[in-house]
C-alpha cells in the first residue's frame, strides 16, 4: 500500500460521516426554516393590511363632515389599537427572526462539519445573506421589525391629529391646515 492511500484513510477517518438520521435532521431543520420564513412575512402581510384598514378608516371618519356621534373617540380608538399593532408585531417579527437566525446558524454549523459531501448551500449563501451596507438596510429582520415601529409612530401622529380640533378646509386654507400638522 503506497503512503498517499494511507493519508487518504487517515483524512478520510477524521471526516464526520453523517448518518442517515443527521440527513433527516437537516432536512427537517430546512423545512422549519421554510416554514418559519413563510410564517413571518405571512406574519408581516396581514400587518399591513390590517393597518390599511385601521388607516382608511381613520381618514373616512376624519374627513366625514357631518357630526358623527363620538366621532373623536372613534379616531383615538383606531389610532390607538394601530400604535399597539405595530408594537406587537414589531415583537413578533423580532422573535420570529432570531429564531430563523438560530436555525441558519445549526444549518451553517452542519454545512461545515460536513466534510464528505460537496453541497454547502449555506456556506455558499453567506456571503448574500449577511454581507454589504445594501443587506444591512434590506434584512428581512430589519423590515418585519423597524416597519411595524413606523406604523406606531404614524398612529400617534394620527392621535395627536385626532385630539386636535380639526381646521375648516376651503379653496385657500392649505397654509393653514399645513401650520395645523
Amino acid at each position: 500500500m503506497s503512503a498517499k492511500s494511507n493519508d487518504d484513510n487517515k483524512e478520510n477517518n477524521k471526516k464526520k460521516k453523517y448518518s442517515a438520521d443527521d440527513f433527516q435532521m437537516y432536512d427537517l431543520l430546512v423545512k422549519v426554516l421554510n416554514s418559519s420564513e413563510h410564517i413571518r412575512w405571512t406574519r408581516f402581510n396581514t400587518l399591513l393590511i390590517v393597518d390599511s384598514i385601521l388607516l382608511i378608516a381613520w381618514a373616512t371618519i376624519s374627513s366625514e363632515t357631518s357630526n358623527l356621534p363620538n366621532k373623536q373617540f372613534l379616531l383615538i380608538t383606531l389610532c390607538g389599537i394601530g400604535f399597539f399593532l405595530g408594537l406587537i408585531w414589531s415583537g413578533l417579527g423580532y422573535r420570529t427572526s432570531k429564531y430563523i437566525e438560530s436555525l441558519n446558524n445549526n444549518l451553517e454549523k452542519m454545512d461545515e462539519e460536513d466534510k464528505i459531501h460537496n453541497i454547502k448551500p449555506y456556506e455558499d449563501l453567506k456571503n448574500i445573506r449577511v454581507g454589504g451596507l445594501f443587506y444591512k438596510f434590506t434584512s428581512s429582520k430589519l423590515i418585519v421589525t423597524w416597519i411595524p415601529i413606523l406604523f406606531s409612530i404614524l398612529f400617534l401622529v394620527l392621535f395627536h391629529i385626532s385630539i386636535q380640533p380639526f381646521p375648516k378646509i376651503d379653496d385657500h386654507c392649505c397654509i393653514d391646515l399645513f401650520c395645523f400638522l
